[in-house]
């Protein structure tokens, strides 16, 4: 090893150790450091100088190493498509019903028979943000696969165009990398649950209505926290977070007749959304059925796998606030109607931790 570092000063110069490992108060050349972590690798026991202090830095360096591979490999199994429909719908921010039913079959497609394991999307530019994680090793298979599909999109008229994209996962927010494979997986399950129910806006018939979004959100929220372990008071603490993220009102919508009404109703239904659930169709209560058992699942892998871990950075009422902001955005409700959710269900004066 000392023949090594001296052909490395010959060739370069005396190492330069700033920002190296810092050893019983010296700092060693990273270029020594690789050395020991590859003899200790092969041998602990007969690594030279080897100290329990290197073994430490050693596993926290190589550990650091391979998630970033790993981070990198998830990259590279991940597709975005940004399409932009011909057709736009009657609500804000929503298209028509024809374009999420032909993204719900999609979906139904490449997670069924296995070619991808997450499929979501987001109301972004150009319009909608369609973002698929391919099974490892099935990254070719499954982009000829959408491409000829999404081409089919353009030719028949249901988008306008269609962008390629990368998708820049939301580690920082989320608390690091090790969070969103959960993240990806309910992301997925909530997709699931919209792009069913935009499918149906505007077919709905008298004898079977389909049920207002924000009553869906209320459903799916509330077996979201319940399934994270949020519990009681604490649901307010994730209203006021949601709040204090720019989902308020103004002192002037506070005081209007119409917005109580509707913050008053939202707290009804919030306080019994078995009601809801009851009072849904059928096929919408088969959507929000399976979402809230796909949730319990991931919610009890979310809280042992992450949050009850030494490794956690965020806590599960943090993740809950981010996650239904996003959820927000698939379900298309208004930038006002989520400052009324918000706020009406962080008010402590009426007492709403349900």
């Amino acid at each position: 090893m000392a023949g090594n570092a001296a052909d490395y000063t010959r060739a370069f110069g005396q190492p330069d150790t700033a920002g190296c490992p810092l050893i019983n108060g010296a700092r060693i050349p990273v270029l020594e450091f690789l050395h020991l972590c590859a003899e200790s690798v092969s041998d602990d026991m007969a690594a030279p100088g080897w100290t329990p202090e290197l073994r430490q830095l050693r596993d926290r360096f190589l550990a650091g190493g391979l998630m970033a591979l790993s981070d990198l490999a998830r990259a590279e199994d991940w597709l975005q498509f940004g399409l932009r429909p011909s057709v736009a719908g009657q609500r804000r921010d929503l298209y028509g019903a024809d374009m999420y039913a032909a993204m719900e079959g999609l979906a139904r497609n490449v997670l069924g028979n296995g070619l991808a394991k997450d499929f979501f999307f987001m109301h972004k530019p150009p319009g909608i943000q369609m973002r698929i994680q391919a099974r490892t090793g099935g990254i070719v298979e499954i982009r000829e696969m959408l491409v000829d599909k999404i081409s089919d999109w353009v030719s028949s008229g249901l988008i306008a165009e269609f962008q390629y994209g990368v998708y820049e996962p939301e580690n920082y927010l989320f608390g690091g990398p090790a969070l969103m494979e959960w993240v990806h997986r309910l992301f997925t399950a909530d997709s699931r649950v919209w792009l069913g129910h935009h499918s149906r806006t505007g077919q709905q018939t008298q004898a079977s209505p389909e049920p207002a979004s924000w009553a869906l959100s209320l459903i799916m929220i509330k077996g979201m926290l319940a399934a994270l372990g949020v519990s009681g008071w604490e649901k307010i603490d994730v209203w006021d977070r949601i709040r204090r993220a720019g989902r308020s009102l103004g002192e002037r919508s506070r005081s209007d007749t119409g917005v109580a009404q509707l913050a008053s109703a939202l707290r009804q239904g919030w306080s019994d959304t078995e009601r809801l659930v009851a009072s849904l169709a059928p096929s919408s209560r088969a959507l929000v059925l399976d979402h809230r058992t796909a949730v319990q699942r991931l919610g009890a892998e979310w809280r042992h796998g992450y949050f009850e871990s030494a490794d956690a950075s965020i806590g599960p009422r943090e993740a809950a606030a981010l996650v239904i902001i996003f959820h927000w955005n698939r379900a298309g409700l208004s930038p006002l109607l989520q400052a009324v959710i918000a706020e009406a269900l962080a008010d402590r004066k009426n007492g709403v931790p349900r």
